[in-house]
């Protein structure tokens, strides 16, 4: 997370403060994207049924995600704590404990995981995996000169 706070008297004439805050979800949301990460073998991880979650549902983690930022007092942190890259680092972790807490008791969800999958293998993962490469390209030569497949 990043964060800036710029003073507006130049840019706006107003006495008000400009804050900049550049936010990373990715701890939160996993993607397929090229930079998403791979899951290794016996890594779980947890997939929220966002499409089957109802009105209900959504309602109801609504109201506890809000209780639980109120109990931790979220809404007034940086009221009470000063306003430093610190504070907002430690308001962004209740935050997304908070997000967390509550999508698992009010959001439909399913672990996945438990075997070796890649998500999103690149060119790079195949040239670093020499000795599989070595080991096809012995076989396509193999076949080419011989007619034959190695075992």
């Amino acid at each position: 997370m990043k964060s800036h706070i710029y003073q507006s008297a130049d840019i706006t004439d107003s006495d008000h403060n400009i804050t900049f805050a550049k936010i990373s979800f990715a701890d939160i949301i996993v993607t397929n994207n090229k930079g998403g990460r791979r899951a290794e073998k016996k890594t779980k991880r947890i997939v929220y049924d966002y499409e089957n979650t109802t009105n209900e549902q959504w309602n109801e983690y609504e109201n506890y995600l809000k209780s639980l930022l109120e109990k931790r007092k979220a809404f007034r942190y940086i009221e009470t704590h000063g306003r430093s890259e610190n504070t907002l680092n430690k308001l962004w972790d209740i935050i997304c404990k908070c997000i967390q807490q509550a999508s698992l008791k009010h959001i439909p969800h399913k672990k996945v995981g438990g075997t070796k999958i890649n998500l999103n293998r690149n060119y790079k993962e195949i040239e670093d995996s020499s000795k599989e490469r070595k080991d096809l390209l012995y076989k396509v030569a193999c076949r080419n000169l011989f007619g034959l497949m190695p075992k």
